[in-house]
């Protein structure tokens, strides 16, 4: 999945298939919105974040709000310190409670589950 940064990465991602458009660093580049500029004039367009999304209630509902269709979330999640600590019990947990804490947020918005 290609990281675009501008709206004519995304453009040259659709044209050439790319369904879904990852931006990277998404909190950098204008976060949730960027998203908002993008989708307005080009609504078809499925853009994942990654890089400045956080596991709180607060950056996700802002993401989602945006209109983006999921999230990419690395070392906010699944910390260092976790695999370290081979604490596969707990990295279980946060990525359980992160899901349903995207589905509340997707439901409370009257996002579907299709695209």
């Amino acid at each position: 999945m290609p990281g675009c940064g501008t709206v004519t990465e995304i453009q040259e991602a659709h044209s050439l298939g790319v369904e879904f458009c990852k931006i990277f660093p998404g909190g950098l580049i204008g976060g949730p919105a960027f998203v908002k500029a993008v989708k307005n004039p080009c609504p078809w367009t499925f853009i994942m974040p990654t890089g400045g999304v956080s596991t709180t209630k607060e950056s996700l509902t802002e993401w989602f709000s945006a209109s983006v269709v999921c999230v990419g979330i690395g070392s906010k999640l699944i910390t260092t310190e976790l695999v370290e600590n081979r604490d596969y019990k707990k990295i279980a947990s946060e990525v359980r409670r992160v899901i349903d804490l995207i589905k509340e947020i997707r439901d409370s918005l009257g996002i579907s589950e299709s695209f």
